[in-house]
């Protein structure tokens, strides 16, 4: 299981994207379990997250939520997810990473 969580976020976290670059999901051959798996893990370090008062892993978690939503081709939930994270960027004035989110969601509004 565990082997197949790293392999799902080393792809979805290969470091962070420079703005203006190309955010579109990439189509991979995963298996419906292995998002499956990956949702319950960022879903889960969410609530982690939340539950200790840390508003960036938890919005962190919210991209990797998105993202994958985003990949399996639930883009309402990619939306939800990215829109949650975008609400917690501005209320801790990030700017880079409410920045970084607006084109994960300009991205996912050119899927829909």
């Amino acid at each position: 299981m565990w082997g197949s969580i790293r392999k799902i976020f080393t792809n979805i976290y290969r470091g962070k994207r420079k703005r203006g670059a190309r955010v579109a999901p990439r189509r991979d051959s995963y298996s419906q379990s292995e998002y499956e798996t990956a949702i319950a893990a960022f879903s889960e370090a969410r609530e982690v997250w939340r539950q200790v008062g840390d508003p960036r892993g938890e919005a962190d978690a919210l991209i990797g939520l998105g993202k994958t939503h985003q990949r399996m081709g639930n883009l309402a939930d990619a939306r939800w997810a990215y829109e949650s994270s975008l609400h917690l960027y501005k209320e801790m004035k990030d700017e880079d990473g409410y920045e970084e989110v607006k084109e994960y969601l300009a991205a996912l509004s050119a899927l829909e």
